[in-house]
């Protein structure tokens, strides 16, 4: 089978929003980012995805490696959309992460904190704003002192099993708006944010109303239409 990675559709260096399809090039984004000193060394984590993505890596990968290695390992094959959160990690990116997303048993996030929608995390936030609760020890409320907050979003987050073939569709306009309008809060709190469309996963047209949905109520217009350029193996 033939394996393809679908690359850069928007890069907004004035806001910090880099788009791209295939979810392993945020490792990329991230690496520029530190490279560029964007982002500071072991930055917070809010990973808001239908899946964890917390598999490890085929290979070991150098700590000390460019942005242009991680993008030669991913279009090599060797960084998977579902193994690009660890070697972040490892290479000192990422220190705490929070998962707003469907954890599975063969995808555990370990000690990690969980939540299945970005607004629980928009109410839990503003209870620490608030000083409504005693959350100092809290994970990731001691963790939104850092120096650095990547916010990274699937798409696929607007997808849920529906039917009795279990299919993945989208949620419902509703919903899809209530939850990006819960991350757009969670957006003043980031330094960068990084989306993934994950275009080899679901049909076309569940893709272009998820997508609509977003860019109108995101913080900031995304441009999807941009052809996403094929890296065959």
């Amino acid at each position: 089978m033939e394996l393809c990675f679908y690359g850069a559709i928007e890069e907004n260096d004035k806001n910090n929003i880099y788009v791209f399809g295939s979810h392993q090039y945020a490792l990329y984004y991230w690496t520029r980012a530190l490279r560029e000193k964007k982002i500071s060394p072991k930055s917070q984590l809010i990973h808001i995805d239908y899946h964890p993505d917390i598999l490890t890596p085929v290979i070991d990968i150098d700590t000390t490696v460019s942005p242009e290695d991680i993008r030669q390992l991913i279009e090599n094959g060797k960084i998977h959309h579902d193994s690009f959160i660890k070697p972040a990690i490892s290479m000192g990116i990422i220190d705490n992460v929070t998962f707003c997303c469907y954890p599975a048993p063969h995808q555990s996030v370990g000690d990690f904190k969980n939540y299945i929608s970005p607004i629980n995390l928009v109410d839990e936030l503003n209870k620490y704003l608030n000083d409504e609760a005693n959350n100092t020890e809290d994970k990731l409320f001691s963790n939104i002192s850092y120096d650095s907050i990547i916010l990274d979003i699937d798409l696929d987050f607007f997808f849920e099993p529906k039917g009795l073939d279990d299919v993945l569709r989208p949620k419902s306009k509703k919903d899809i708006k209530k939850e990006v309008h819960a991350i757009n809060r969670l957006f003043s709190y980031a330094t960068i944010t990084t989306i993934a469309t994950s275009p080899e996963m679901y049909r076309q047209e569940f893709r272009d109303k998820v997508e609509s949905v977003f860019s109108d109520c995101f913080a900031v217009p995304i441009d999807f239409s941009k052809p996403m350029p094929v890296k065959p193996l």
